[in-house]
């Protein structure tokens, strides 16, 4: 057993109260806790900087990798209302959101949330291998054109381009500019490249966004927009075990 004097101010105490009961009023019982839970939390995430951003990260539902994968199978080929995508840049300013680098970052931490990994070019070649914190002038913060490269697994890395692609085409446009336009995607099985252009009217953005990334976009909010007239066309014209069979064809198989 070591002994070593500490120094505590009340403030100190206030905040492990509740632990010090816990034990009944031993405080190095209370403090060993303490230790033992700060290692547990330093070797799970790396560092105290990496547990202090978990508050950030973790604001809504967290669910386990399994339901993530099924949600973004489901939601395949849709893209984000914009309402959605204001809400993942709402950390930035407001007058920073026109500001390249700011858009840039929520992507970065998307990537890091997902383990996709990510390269970012400029037009003038600059590289942003780290892009939060990262200034090089303002041309690199509004460069006419962007190339960026995402890999990773096929669901999590067509998300985050989807996603990016929703904020680049809108930061811009808050400003009264226009906004990010897509020029070309290029898919793959384990990576997505994307090359951006500044200078589209909303209308442009939006369609080169279905065209890429939301196939399924334009039926799906038909469908959303009119449930009642579609639920009945749906339920008209088909039996309900139709229905079933095509939503749930391994439970409808067994009951054959």
């Amino acid at each position: 057993m070591i002994r070593k004097n500490i120094s505590l101010k009340k403030d100190d105490l206030k905040k492990i109260e509740s632990i010090v009961d816990k034990h009944e009023g031993n405080l190095s019982a209370a403090i060993r806790e303490v230790i033992n839970f700060a290692d547990y939390a330093i070797n799970k995430f790396g560092d105290l900087e990496s547990i202090k951003k978990i508050d950030g990260s973790t604001k809504g539902v967290v669910f386990p990798k399994g339901i993530l994968i099924w949600l973004l199978t489901q939601t395949e080929g849709c893209l984000p209302d914009f309402e959605t995508i204001d809400s993942i840049t709402e950390q930035c300013e407001i007058e920073k959101r026109r500001d390249i680098s700011c858009n840039l970052s929520c992507m970065v931490g998307l990537c890091e949330k997902l383990s996709v990994e990510y390269e970012i070019r400029f037009d003038n070649k600059a590289k942003y291998d780290k892009v939060q914190g990262h200034d090089n002038g303002q041309k690199d913060k509004n460069p006419h054109g962007i190339e960026i490269d995402l890999h990773g697994e096929r669901l999590q890395t067509e998300f985050i381009a989807k996603v990016i692609s929703c904020i680049l085409g809108t930061s811009c446009i808050l400003g009264g500019k226009g906004g990010y336009i897509l020029s070309n995607v290029s898919k793959h099985a384990s990576f997505i490249s994307m090359r951006f252009d500044q200078g589209g009217s909303y209308e442009d953005i939006r369609e080169k966004l279905i065209k890429y990334f939301g196939n399924r976009h334009v039926m799906t909010h038909e469908i959303f927009d009119k449930p009642v007239f579609w639920n009945n066309v749906i339920t008209s014209t088909m039996e309900w075990s139709d229905i079933q069979k095509h939503k749930f064809p391994k439970i409808y198989d067994q009951k054959r």
